[in-house]
């Protein structure tokens, strides 16, 4: 009966984590805009899990670890400020 009891909420736990960490990125790129530096995008995403560099243009990229091997967002800097963006939602 204990062992029931472990396992559903256990369950509920990860179901609840799931579902804020969908929601994480989606509000956060919401207050991504273009022009803002790479401080300024640190400070509302974090650092990213990895970047990229062609000639003056660097990319961010962020995605849940565990999740999925590609990436969920992507962040576009020219000359250091954020030029576009790219969501996988």
């Amino acid at each position: 009966m204990a062992k029931n009891k472990f396992l559903r909420i256990c369950l509920f736990a990860l179901i609840c984590f799931v579902i804020a960490g969908c929601a994480s990125y989606q509000s956060q790129t919401s207050r991504i805009e273009i022009g803002m530096t790479k401080q300024q995008v640190t400070n509302i995403m974090g650092q990213p899990l990895d970047r990229t560099l062609s000639g003056n243009t660097e990319t961010w990229y962020y995605w849940k670890a565990g999740w999925s091997y590609n990436p969920e967002v992507w962040i576009y800097f020219t000359d250091g400020l954020v030029s576009g963006m790219k969501t996988d939602n």
